[in-house]
């Protein structure tokens, strides 16, 4: 997979329309010599908007490519976005897309406010106009049971008012800024607002918008800032179908840091106030604080004696970070790529989970040239642009930020003081005894859907199809009579874990086909599956099924799955291409009653 590395790896990076364009060449060309990239998502999806978008199609999927997603893409003819979501029949229904992106819907607005007209005319007329274009939003998910991306309001590069246009509650500036209020006020959960207003003001309109392109070919964005809009837009595409980032290890000298603890010593280092690149250290230890506190996990990779890396942690006083934000440390003289790579044994993630953050570029070439799915940004000479090269990258964007995502961290280290447990037990049965173990099994809930959500479209490892489904399509599927969906809530003695296996089966005949059956890798070995096998049995046998019936489809990354119907007491109906098909006879089914109380 030497063309796709190359190319993923100079996504990163590209800085100019045309370097992006010229990228997206070269991934057809390795596309059409070597396949997708392995294990990548294939969904469909729509573009539209009331710009021309020809330009925006094949620089969005290299963009997505570096995210483990190739899709099948449809451009919609420009200025149509609502005939296409309102008509059944249109060109984009017929498509059948699994995501939608409405792309600068700016460029849409055909009602403005009467100039002169008072704040709540103005008002109103967002309000009516946000309206309509959300009930065809809601209109095409009925339909279509997609998910929809849409690009906020972006300003007008020029306004003849000028300083008056802030004011002025006519003026497209103002109205522009209510749009975008009222936006945000009123999108459902599957609607996702892509903040490209924030992406102008952080570029400049000026640089933003080139207005040769937009006379001559309705191009609303300059090819200077194209690399940043498909970089931004793939990241929200990723969150949504559960591509993003979920682990990010970093360096310790030099990057949480300046200067070299082991040689400089407590008082040597350069962190916090009394010196710009200090400041700057510590900025970027309160950012990547908030990214913990979002649900994304923290670990070092370090090379060094851990007592001396453990050193400023413990005793410095301008530390925002604590060992404690960290879910693993790994503290060596070897190869970082190494110590990365344990990090991922240790907690049960995909290289593809991973970005590192190392100042020291033979260090990043290191651990790209050895793991190439881990996602490596590069970072400037200059302390003080690290938080604005990290953020660039969007590698941990998430259509939800819920209390589990908060929790995260903590479940983490929960499971790390269980395998304590486990080694201090020795006899495997006490051990899970001791765990005291509670399980809440239930339908799936509205209030949980996020995350169920999320488990379905990020879980690799323990899954039995890896079938992917929309939040919109497991609320179809919640209401549907002839499914069965259970969610698991798991808390032990060390902590609450939340919702940490999904399981969906559907009603054919007298028989329950199991669709989905997935389990977080935090909670691997805990005969979760038993609980589950049992609650769907009784759940069965209770809407009159006389078996059930499993599939596993294998993946790159769901081999340990692939004797679980085996171990569960099914029996093998038939194999092929190493796709295995199974039935349970629930007359003859007995409980597994593994050592689980339930709520």
């Amino acid at each position: 997979m030497n063309g796709w590395s190359e190319v993923l790896r100079e996504v990163e990076t590209a800085e100019h329309g045309a370097h992006l364009s010229s990228l997206a060449r070269r991934a057809a060309r390795v596309a059409s010599e070597e396949g997708p990239p392995i294990g990548a998502l294939q969904p469909r999806i729509a573009l539209m908007g009331g710009a021309s978008l020809d330009f925006l199609g094949e620089p969005l999927r290299v963009a997505l490519a570096a995210a483990g997603i190739w899709p099948e893409l449809r451009v919609a003819e420009f200025g149509q976005t609502l005939a296409e979501l309102l008509d059944p029949n249109s060109a984009t229904a017929s498509f059948g897309p699994d995501l939608v992106v409405i792309a600068f819907p700016s460029a849409d607005v055909a009602e403005w406010p009467e100039t002169g007209c008072d704040a709540d005319d103005a008002r109103r007329k967002a309000k009516h106009l946000i309206a309509r274009l959300l009930e065809a939003c809601e209109a095409f998910r009925d339909r279509c049971g997609a998910e929809i991306v849409l690009d906020n309001f972006i300003p007008r590069p020029v306004d003849s008012l000028g300083n008056l246009a802030a004011s002025v509650p006519s003026s497209a500036r103002s109205f522009l800024r209510r749009l975008n209020l009222e936006l945000s006020d009123s999108a459902p959960d599957f609607v996702h607002v892509h903040d490209v207003r924030g992406l102008v003001e952080e570029s400049g309109i000026t640089r933003w918008h080139d207005a040769r392109f937009w006379f001559h070919a309705k191009q609303p964005v300059s090819f200077e800032c194209l690399p940043i809009y498909v970089r931004s837009l793939a990241g929200v595409v990723a969150g949504i179908l559960g591509r993003s980032r979920k682990l990010l290890v970093c360096d310790l000298d030099n990057t949480l840091w300046g200067g070299v603890i082991g040689e400089d010593g407590l008082d040597g280092i350069e962190l916090g106030e009394g010196s710009g690149a200090g400041e700057a250290h510590k900025a970027l230890q309160v950012y990547l604080r908030e990214l913990r506190e979002r649900g994304v996990l923290l670990a070092v990779c370090t090379k060094n004696d851990r007592a001396v890396a453990e050193l400023p942690f413990r005793e410095h006083p301008e530390m925002v970070l604590g060992l404690d934000d960290f879910v693993a440390f790994e503290a060596s003289w070897g190869p970082k790529s190494e110590g990365i790579q344990r990090i991922a044994e240790e907690l049960d993630l995909g290289l593809e989970s991973i970005v590192f953050l190392d100042d020291n570029p033979a260090e990043r070439l290191q651990v790209q040239s050895f793991l190439p799915g881990v996602r490596v940004p590069d970072l400037p000479d200059d302390v003080s642009e690290y938080v604005e090269a990290l953020d660039r990258g969007r590698h941990f964007e998430a259509f939800h930020v819920g209390s589990e995502d908060r929790r995260r961290t903590e479940a983490y280290r929960a499971r790390r003081s269980a395998g304590d447990l486990e080694a201090k037990t020795g006899d495997y049965d006490s051990y899970l005894r001791e765990l005291e173990m509670t399980a809440l099994v239930s339908p799936f809930r509205p209030t949980s859907m996020a995350r169920t959500a999320q488990l379905v479209g990020k879980t690799n490892q323990f899954n039995l199809t890896t079938e992917r489904l929309t939040r919109s399509q497991l609320e179809e599927i919640a209401s549907d009579p002839l499914h069965i969906t259970r969610t698991l809530h798991l808390k032990d003695r060390f902590g609450d874990h939340g919702i940490v296996s999904v399981l969906l089966a559907e009603r054919v005949d007298d028989a329950l086909d199991i669709r989905i059956w997935l389990m977080s890798c935090r909670v691997l070995k805990r005969r979760v599956e038993e609980l589950m096998l049992d609650v769907l049995a009784d759940a069965a046998t209770r809407a009159g099924a006389s078996e059930l019936r499993g599939t596993y489809v294998p993946t790159d990354r769901n081999g340990i799955v692939c004797d679980l119907y085996a171990e569960l007491g099914f029996e093998r109906v038939s194999e092929e291409n190493g796709t295995t098909r199974w039935r349970l006879d629930l007359s003859t089914h007995r409980p597994l009653t593994p050592p689980i109380a339930t709520e």
